[in-house]
C-alpha cells in the first residue's frame, strides 16, 4: 500500500498489530463518507415501548430466576480519563484566574466555563474530592491553593486519573469512586443463589494496577454491605484494535520518530472484551452514569425489569428457533417475536429455505436498551434505519454517522424524542448456550471518522463501529423508555452537586 513505507510493516507486526488492518482503516479514512440511512426516529409506540406495570412482576421474577441461576453479570467500560471533569477548573487556572473574586468576575462577564468552575469551588466541601484536599491543608476559601493541589505538579492530579477512580460520592466517614459504586450495583443486580455477583471492567493497561488496588481497599466493605462476594474481572483493550489517522495530505499520521501513530480505536474496540467476558446476560453501562447507593433503589428496580423483559424476549425467540428447527411453519413463531426484526420468506421458496431465512434473522444476540426523554442531551439516540437493501431496523445512531446536510435527516433529528444513556441488558449466548461471535453481528461499514488534532496535526481519525451503535447493528433490539432519574451522568465536577449524587 502506498501509504506504508517498507519499514512500517515490521514495526506494525512487532507492536502486535496487523498491517492489513492498518491498510483497511486507511482506506476507510480516504474513502467518501458513507452516511447511515435514517428513516425516522423511534418514538413511543413506534419502536420504543413503555415499562408496563402489568408485566412488571413477571419481569422482576424472570430477573430473579436468572440471577439465582448465576446467568447475570455487569460490564462497564472504565478506561476513560477524568480530564473533562476538571476542564472548567483547568480553564480558569490556565487563564491565571485563581482567586474566587477573579473567577466570579469572569463568570459575570458571561463565561459559562468560569461559571461552572465557580459553582464547583463555592460548593467544594460538598464534593467527595474535599477530604483529600483538606488532608493536604486546603481551606475552603483558599481557591489558589485548591487549584494548585488539584492540578499542579506534585498535586493530586485527578485530571490525569481514570474517571472511574475519581472520588464521586461522600458518605459518613467514607468516599466512593464511580468504580466502587458500580461494584455495589453489580452485587445488587447479579447476586446468585450462592451469594455471588459478577463485574467486568475494561481499563487502559497503565491503570490496571490502580483499579485492582482500589478494589482490594474496598472489597470487604462492598461484600459485607451486600452479604455477598463479587467476582471482579479486568480486561484491557487489545493493541490490535488500535487505530490510525490521516492528515490533510492524505498521509498516515506519524510520531516524532516517523513511526505510524496509533490511538485507541474508540469504545467499539471493546466488542471483543464483551465477547471475551464469558457473559450470558450482561448489564452494560457507562462508568460515569452511577448514582449514590442511597438514591439508586428506583434505578436498580428499573434495570431488573429491563433484564426480565430481555429474558422473556429471549425465551420467545428461542421457542421460535426450536419450532423452526423441528420443521414447523412460519406461523409457529411466537407473537412476542414480531418486533419488526424479520421479513416473511418469499412464498415461492421451498419450506426449508424459508425456515433457514427466518433462522438467520432470529438467531442473533439480543438487547433491551433503556432510553430517556431527550431533554437537551447531546449524543446518540434511537432511530429506525436501513443499511443497503436490508429491512429497516431499530438502531442507536450517533450524529457523527449522519449526513447533516440532508433535509430528511434534519427532520428526523428534530422529531427525535429520546436519548441513549447507555443503559442496556444483553443476551450474548445462542439457543444452545454457546457464545455468539459478536463481531459477526457488527456493521463494519459504520466506522466513525472524527476530526481531531493529533500531535498538533489536523487529522481524520478512525474509530471502530461504536460498541452500542454500529458494533451491535445486527442484534435484535428492543427500546424501552426508562425514567430520566435513572440517568445521572457526570461530565463535570458540578454534576456531582446534582440530584442522585448528593445526600
Amino acid at each position: 500500500m502506498p501509504l506504508l513505507r517498507p519499514e512500517d510493516e515490521r514495526f506494525i507486526r512487532e507492536s502486535r498489530r496487523d498491517p492489513e488492518e492498518v491498510a483497511r482503516q486507511a482506506a476507510a479514512l480516504l474513502a467518501p463518507r458513507q452516511a447511515l440511512d435514517v428513516l425516522r426516529p423511534a418514538t413511543l409506540g413506534d419502536g420504543i415501548a413503555e415499562l408496563s406495570p402489568d408485566r412488571g412482576d413477571a419481569a422482576l421474577e424472570a430477573h430473579a430466576e436468572a440471577a439465582r441461576a448465576g446467568r447475570l453479570s455487569c460490564f462497564v467500560p472504565a478506561s476513560g480519563a477524568g480530564t473533562r471533569l476538571f476542564s472548567s477548573l483547568l480553564h480558569v487556572s490556565r487563564a491565571g484566574r485563581t482567586t474566587l473574586a477573579d473567577i466570579r468576575a469572569l463568570a459575570d462577564q458571561g463565561d459559562p466555563v468560569a461559571a461552572d468552575a465557580l459553582h464547583v469551588l463555592v460548593n467544594i466541601r460538598s464534593l467527595a474530592i474535599w477530604p483529600a484536599l483538606e488532608a493536604r491543608g486546603c481551606e475552603p476559601a483558599a481557591t489558589p491553593r485548591i487549584l494548585e493541589t488539584l492540578l499542579g505538579e506534585g498535586g493530586l492530579r485527578y485530571d490525569l486519573s481514570p474517571k472511574g477512580l475519581i472520588p464521586f460520592h461522600l458518605y459518613a466517614g467514607a468516599v466512593r469512586s464511580a468504580f466502587i459504586e458500580h461494584a455495589h450495583d453489580a452485587v445488587a443486580l447479579t447476586r446468585d443463589g450462592g451469594g455471588g455477583g459478577r463485574l467486568h471492567i475494561t481499563v487502559s493497561p497503565s491503570h490496571e494496577a490502580r483499579f485492582r488496588s482500589e478494589w482490594e481497599r474496598h472489597r470487604r466493605v462492598v461484600e459485607q454491605e451486600a452479604g455477598a462476594h463479587l467476582q471482579f474481572e479486568v480486561s484491557v483493550q487489545s493493541p490490535r484494535t488500535d487505530a490510525v489517522g490521516i492528515d490533510a495530505a492524505g498521509k498516515l499520521v506519524r510520531d516524532e520518530a516517523g513511526l505510524v501513530l496509533f490511538r485507541p480505536g474508540g469504545h467499539g474496540a471493546l466488542l471483543g472484551n464483551l465477547a471475551g467476558s464469558g457473559g450470558d446476560v450482561v448489564f452494560v453501562r457507562n462508568i460515569d452514569n452511577v448514582g449514590r447507593r442511597d438514591s439508586s433503589a428506583g434505578a436498580l428496580a428499573c434495570r431488573r425489569q429491563m433484564c426480565g423483559l430481555l429474558l422473556q424476549l429471549e425465551a420467545a425467540v428461542h421457542r421460535a428457533i426450536r419450532s423452526l428447527r423441528r420443521g414447523l411453519p412460519m406461523a409457529s413463531i411466537h407473537p412476542d417475536v414480531d418486533g419488526g426484526w424479520w421479513t416473511a420468506p418469499d412464498p415461492a421458496w421451498p419450506g426449508a429455505r424459508g425456515r433457514a431465512h427466518l433462522l438467520d434473522q432470529l438467531n442473533r444476540p439480543i438487547r433491551v436498551c433503556g432510553v430517556v426523554p431527550a431533554s437537551g442531551h447531546v449524543g446518540g439516540g434511537p432511530f429506525w434505519a436501513r443499511a443497503g437493501d436490508a429491512v429497516p431496523s431499530l438502531q442507536i445512531v450517533e450524529r457523527a454517522e449522519l449526513d447533516a446536510t440532508s433535509a430528511t435527516v434534519r427532520a428526523a433529528l428534530e422529531r427525535s424524542t429520546h436519548f441513549n444513556p447507555v443503559d442496556m441488558v444483553c443476551a450474548i449466548r445462542d439457543v444452545d448456550g454457546r457464545p455468539f461471535a459478536l463481531h459477526d453481528f457488527a456493521a463494519a461499514e459504520r466506522v466513525i471518522v472524527t476530526e481531531k488534532s493529533v500531535n498538533g496535526v489536523s487529522s481524520r481519525v478512525y474509530e471502530h463501529p461504536g460498541l452500542w451503535n454500529g458494533g451491535m447493528a445486527r442484534w435484535l433490539t428492543l427500546f424501552v423508555e426508562i425514567p430520566a432519574s435513572t440517568f445521572t451522568p457526570v461530565k463535570s465536577l458540578s454534576d456531582l452537586l446534582g440530584v442522585g449524587h448528593r445526600p
